[in-house]
């Protein structure tokens, strides 16, 4: 049996009969399909979504991380679903999780006892998100006054489009939706909608720093022309 763990059955079965011991690849299946383990509860849990199919359908899966070995997942982002599996399960102490309210919710509604934490990626990647977008706001520069006019009314239409996405993805995530559901229903991917939903402020557009152009210095022919 021990054979069987460490590799396929067919391979197990040949070192087996060179071992001395005549088992085929059946008959060891057979054999793990008997075996019974000890049900050990997670006291710390994991709660992440997997991609089954990127970009369209996702699932949830669970955790134990003192034990670094998965307990259950799920075919699907739904909250019913995840919210009776934990409540069938209150020895969960500490519940990690990424930002999504939907998680956020289960955690509150079917563990209220439990502590819940970010985990370690999705605070790197939350922090990232933020150091972007210092970095584009303190390079923002003011357009030169030959195309003042054009930049400031492309910056004030960019604005208002972030804005818009920013209020729609709030309102969805308000109203109890996952992070791949608002994704889907808005036509964003999931990295602008995790940024939209990080952001506790509509986000504010960084124009392009101007730099040297090559047609400038035959503008006034071009006019003429």
């Amino acid at each position: 049996m021990e054979l069987s763990h460490c590799s396929s059955a067919e391979m197990a079965a040949r070192v087996a009969r060179l071992l001395g011991f005549a088992k085929s690849a059946d008959s060891l299946i057979r054999l793990q399909r008997l075996e019974r383990f000890p049900v050990i509860f997670p006291r710390v849990l994991g709660v992440d979504e997997f991609a089954l199919r990127k970009g369209r359908t996702y699932g949830t899966v669970m955790v134990d991380l003192e034990r670094r070995v998965p307990v259950d997942i799920f075919e699907a982002i739904a909250a019913k679903d995840l919210t009776a599996w934990l409540q069938n399960h209150p020895q969960v102490q500490v519940l990690a999780r990424d930002r999504a309210w939907t998680y956020r919710l289960v955690g509150q509604t079917a563990l209220p006892q439990s502590q819940q934490v970010a985990d370690r990626f999705h605070l790197v990647q939350n922090f990232s998100l933020a150091l972007k977008d210092l970095l584009r706001s303190r390079h923002r520069q003011q357009p030169e006054s030959s195309g003042e006019a054009g930049s400031a009314s492309s910056e004030s239409r960019a604005t208002r489009s972030k804005r818009g996405r920013w209020e729609a993805v709030r309102a969805l995530k308000d109203s109890g939706l996952s992070l791949s559901a608002i994704a889907r229903k808005l036509g964003l991917n999931r990295r602008s909608v995790s940024s939209y939903m990080a952001s506790d402020q509509p986000p504010e557009y960084a124009g392009r720093p101007s730099g040297p152009s090559k047609v400038r210095p035959w503008l006034p022919y071009l006019r003429r022309r």
